[in-house]
């Protein structure tokens, strides 16, 4: 999919991942809102009148959700299901993502350029030959593979 600022990045989910989205996607289908090929994947809360003109306005321009709106939703989620007396912060998503890889790496199941690729560090000048431009379907599918062996490391239920 193509970002706020064009630029196009290759996804990838764990089967954990992918039934959470499920589940959220079928709650907010559940509370009345209608899902079509177009609609957002994140959406926030609900509003009405002229707050969700103003919200779309500004949160979705040009049909994108702001990092500071994705940020305050993150939070908030992350704030009702935490154990009391725990605090964690949204960027420590990317700080567990990170550690994971590193240790999925450490494992063999992922090489280094592709990890770095999907924490979007800059990959040198193997970057600039391999996973830092458009990527071939043999790439994409070494990268699919990459990530399947990897899956274990990410998800928060069980252990690798």
């Amino acid at each position: 999919s193509l970002s706020k600022t064009r630029t196009s990045y290759t996804t990838f989910g764990t089967s954990q991942q992918a039934t959470a989205l499920l589940a959220y996607l079928s709650e907010r289908r559940d509370g009345g809102e209608k899902l079509s090929p177009d609609s957002p994947v994140v959406a926030t809360h609900p509003t009405r009148g002229a707050a969700r003109t103003k919200q779309s306005n500004a949160t979705f321009s040009n049909g994108f959700l702001t990092t500071s709106v994705l940020m305050r939703e993150l939070h908030e989620v992350l704030g009702s299901s935490l154990p009391e007396g725990v605090t964690w912060r949204p960027y420590v998503l990317r700080s567990y993502c990170s550690t994971r890889l590193m240790l999925a790496e450490g494992a063999g199941k992922m090489a280094r350029d592709l990890r770095e690729a999907i924490l979007g560090h800059d990959t040198g000048i193997s970057g600039r030959y391999n996973v830092g431009k458009p990527w071939g379907e043999e790439i994409l599918k070494e990268a699919r593979a990459q990530y399947k062996r990897a899956a274990s490391f990410l998800e928060t239920s069980g252990s690798p």
